[in-house]
């Protein structure tokens, strides 16, 4: 009788050691799967702007460290008049940021064909823009030795002195290659 009882009591003791092991392992993966999931769902998104050359220009959202292209597809790319060499499309889109795909040969109100490229003009060229004057575009030309070309003609708001305003003024004259 008592040889039964251990054995009875010595199979309790495996199930419940069983159970105890089982527990412990599925504990961890549901943690994993709920970080992940967590992970997914809270990913963080920026917002931006795009007029000018595509589909439909509008406000999109966007994953955080989209690049231009993605805001470009997202708008239902470029239409056939955009001039595709005046952006970079690597580059990455910024939050609250606006960003003009110009017109292929776009015509200034002074009448040139040409728009002005920001990463090779000289100083008499960018002080022909509107608000551009001798200390801002010598402004333009040492932050363009200083960090290399610019990605994109939003990026001349990193200028000391050109902000959102002034580029709204220029951005249809300038462009980037």
């Amino acid at each position: 009788m008592k040889k039964k009882i251990f054995i009875i009591i010595g199979i309790v003791i495996l199930i419940a050691i069983g159970v105890i092991i089982n527990l412990i392992n599925k504990k961890p993966t549901s943690v994993n799967t709920k970080t992940n999931t967590i992970e997914t769902v809270s990913s963080p998104k920026i917002v931006c702007q795009i007029k000018g050359e595509v589909a439909r220009p509008g406000v999109y959202s966007l994953d955080k460290g989209s690049r231009l292209q993605d805001l470009i597809l997202a708008a239902g790319g470029f239409t056939s008049n955009a001039d595709t060499n005046s952006v970079s499309l690597v580059s990455v889109v910024e939050d609250s940021g606006c960003y003009t795909i110009n017109k292929l040969d776009s015509i200034t109100s002074e009448g040139s064909t040409t728009l002005i490229n920001i990463n090779i003009a000289t100083k008499a060229e960018l002080t022909t823009l509107p608000g551009i004057g001798e200390a801002k575009a010598q402004a333009i030309i040492e932050y363009r030795e200083k960090n290399g070309n610019f990605s994109s003609v939003n990026d001349l708001t990193k200028v000391n002195g050109i902000n959102t305003n002034l580029l709204n003024q220029i951005i249809d004259l300038i462009c980037v290659r």
